[in-house]
């Protein structure tokens, strides 16, 4: 009995469900957005990994960069509001290890 191979993306999905973690296409629409509405420098440099209970959590190269991701998290919440249930609430930066 053989399948129709599948896509990677829907793969990878379907391990990350099964695994309990984040959405990937959610995480890609989190990415998607913030490089359309981020700073260029932000954008470059600080990247959203995953929503966790409403916090969507921000790996950013340093604490200075973490202050400005914090300053405008106000901001930040507005790119997402109209995701409505799947929003997120609050903006949590977190420092690279190694950067």
């Amino acid at each position: 009995m053989s399948q129709d191979p599948r896509r990677l993306g829907d793969v990878l999905r379907d391990v990350a469900k099964t695994l309990g973690r984040a959405d990937l296409g959610q995480v890609d629409e989190l990415r998607r957005r913030w490089r359309e509405h981020a700073e260029p420098e932000l954008a470059t440099s600080c990247v959203p990994q995953s929503l966790e209970e409403g916090r969507l959590i921000v790996s950013v190269p340093t604490g200075a960069h973490a202050e400005r991701v914090r300053r405008q998290s106000t901001a930040i919440l507005a790119w997402y509001a109209d995701l409505g249930g799947r929003a997120p609430t609050a903006v949590v930066p977190r420092v690279r290890r190694g950067s």
